[in-house]
């Protein structure tokens, strides 16, 4: 929020490998949009997981009180009474603060590019400041006729900042970067020409956030966070670019700056109480 002066119409693009916590830091711009303005409304397109999914992953964001796979397996929790009300917390918490402000599409309901024009359409028509959020771009069809792979990526990138122009609406998305093809490239920073397939993001993007692993940590370990790095490689939106650290916990699908008290606040109780502390409001311009 401070690094884009505050959330304006532009391309974002999060591009990291997998695992790294793309998915948790565009559901926690999502859900922390949402909550700390009145009338905004995230139109969110996942090209990877089904809606149930991101729809859980939002619960455990928002809610605090409880992780992503108990949600999921709430019907065993029949004789562990404070779980079953952890998650039913959870849910009412969420209800509470997004409902109504989000709509969750998948591949399903969202098959290509001209459904989320529709979507804009319908949801404009209720007087609400929209931001696009589409996970997994890559996944997302862009013509029914056959293109060839990097072509394909270069029209999703074209069609992802003709939202932005033809709506005046925040656009943010989440890309994969290519695999490394030499040996050492592995540990390496990467730049904003390694997202996957095409160079046409450096060029149409206004923000690129390329998140990466701080100490390389195995993301297929037991642990429930890990530290990256976000670094803001491009930045057309102000002047501000730079590394920030920050602290995503898996379980829990969210990320939040390092040195933030609820961070801290999280590693002092080992998660169990995560974000138990009242929320900072965002305070984002008069648009958004």
């Amino acid at each position: 929020e401070r690094a884009i002066d505050g959330v304006q119409p532009g391309f974002i693009v999060i591009g990291a490998d997998a695992n790294v916590g793309k998915t948790g830091l565009l559901i926690s711009f999502a859900t922390d949009i949402i909550k700390s303005n009145d009338n905004a409304f995230v139109i969110f397109v996942s090209g990877d997981d089904v809606k149930e999914t991101i729809l859980t992953r939002m619960i455990a964001n928002v809610g605090n009180t409880t992780k992503i796979n108990n949600i999921k397996k709430l019907g065993y929790y029949q004789n562990d009474t404070k779980e079953i009300k952890n998650i039913h917390n959870a849910i009412a918490t969420t209800e509470q603060k997004i409902c109504n402000k989000i709509a969750i599409y998948d591949t399903q309901s969202i098959p290509d590019f001209s459904y989320i024009e529709i979507a804009i359409q319908a949801h404009k028509q209720e007087g609400r400041e929209i931001v696009i959020c589409i996970d997994a771009l890559l996944n997302l069809e862009v013509d029914k006729k056959s293109l060839e792979v990097r072509m394909e990526n270069e029209r999703r990138a074209v069609l992802s900042k003709n939202l932005v122009k033809k709506h005046k609406v925040p656009v943010i998305t989440t890309a994969e970067l290519k695999k490394p093809t030499s040996k050492g490239k592995e540990d390496s920073k990467p730049t904003i020409h390694d997202i996957a397939e095409t160079r046409k993001y450096s060029f149409e993007a206004d923000v690129i956030l390329l998140l990466r692993n701080k100490n390389n940590t195995d993301t297929k370990t037991e642990i429930e966070s890990i530290e990256i790095i976000c670094d803001i490689a491009k930045n057309k939106l102000s002047h501000i670019r730079k590394e920030v650290e920050m602290d995503y916990f898996i379980t829990r699908s969210f990320l939040k700056e390092s040195n933030s008290n609820e961070t801290g606040s999280v590693k002092q109780k080992e998660q169990e109480q995560v974000r138990t502390k009242k929320e900072t409001v965002i305070k984002y311009p008069n648009k958004y």
